[in-house]
């Protein structure tokens, strides 16, 4: 039973440790400190506390670094640089979209096909019908045109959870034309698709975060603004957009995805994408642009 004799300081673990103290106490006050310290039976209160309720159990993967999504899209974006996509697709330019669930990261998920397959939501850019099919990835549909061999666009629903839609119709190249992105549909139907890719997403009941990435591929010396006398040319060969993070289901896409459209118009010479106003509202393009 430790006893304090004398007055002082207690460092490292000793202040932490129980003691009778017998500092400025007479001679009858030690005794009853003694006395009191040493009793056999433990004080205790009459009445048990009261139950803080059941602690749950520290998870390994409550830790997630803040760009949880990067490594994911650097490793995917070298294989597609690569010509690696889900299913064997035209080529050219192409545009990809990724949509990278938290969930799909921190737990690594593996849904079942019943919940991959929803072709409804899963509409592949660019066109007006499309098929599907079930492959080692998870569940794919794809568009292609009559008279072309390969698909010119495919949405890959990962069986992690990760949507990846690509795209090489909107960005084709037309013999005579100019490499132009036509700005207004690539822009409008990028939020389009999202909002159905989410609802994807939401239905195989995956929780958010979800981070939105758009990248683009074989894009140099395109161009997007005046068709007729384009201030700039994107010079790299893959341009990879910001990526923003989706925290509702209610989410205003048109707002979100602003600052990495302005950075694709920024390459071209523009403060920022010419479907927005001066205040930052999407407000599609009315002017004259060139598109196919």
């Amino acid at each position: 039973m430790p006893v304090r004799i004398e007055d002082i300081d207690l460092e490292g673990l000793l202040p932490q440790i129980i003691y009778i103290d017998l500092v400025g106490k007479d001679e009858e006050e030690a005794k009853s400190a003694i006395l009191e310290g040493v009793l056999t039976e433990r004080k205790k209160p009459n009445s048990p506390p009261p139950f803080p309720g059941m602690i749950p159990m520290r998870k390994k993967n409550e830790i997630i670094q803040e760009k949880w999504y990067e490594n994911w899209l650097e490793t995917r974006i070298k294989e597609l640089e690569e010509n690696n996509f889900a299913e064997d697709i035209m080529e050219g330019p192409k545009f990809t979209v990724h949509l990278v669930p938290l969930e799909s990261i921190a737990k690594d998920l593996k849904l079942p096909l019943e919940k991959l397959k929803q072709p409804t939501f899963l509409k592949p850019f660019y066109t007006t019908g499309w098929d599907y099919k079930i492959n080692k990835d998870g569940y794919c549909s794809f568009a292609k045109w009559p008279l072309f061999e390969k698909p010119h666009a495919y949405v890959q629903f990962f069986k992690n959870g990760i949507i990846e839609s690509v795209d090489s119709g909107i960005l084709m190249e037309r013999e005579g034309k100019k490499k132009y992105i036509p700005f207004v549909k690539f822009e409008k139907d990028i939020i389009q698709h999202v909002y159905k890719y989410l609802q994807a997403i939401k239905t195989a009941v995956i929780k958010l975060p979800i981070a939105l990435n758009i990248t683009l591929f074989n894009i140099s010396d395109y161009f997007v603004g005046d068709i007729n006398s384009p201030r700039g040319k994107i010079r790299e060969s893959t341009l990879k957009l910001p990526s923003v993070i989706i925290n509702s289901w209610d989410v205003k896409l048109e707002t979100l995805l602003k600052s990495s459209y302005d950075l694709m118009w920024n390459h071209c010479g523009y403060e920022g994408s010419l479907n927005y106003d001066a205040d930052g509202n999407w407000r599609e393009f009315k002017g004259n642009y060139f598109y196919f």
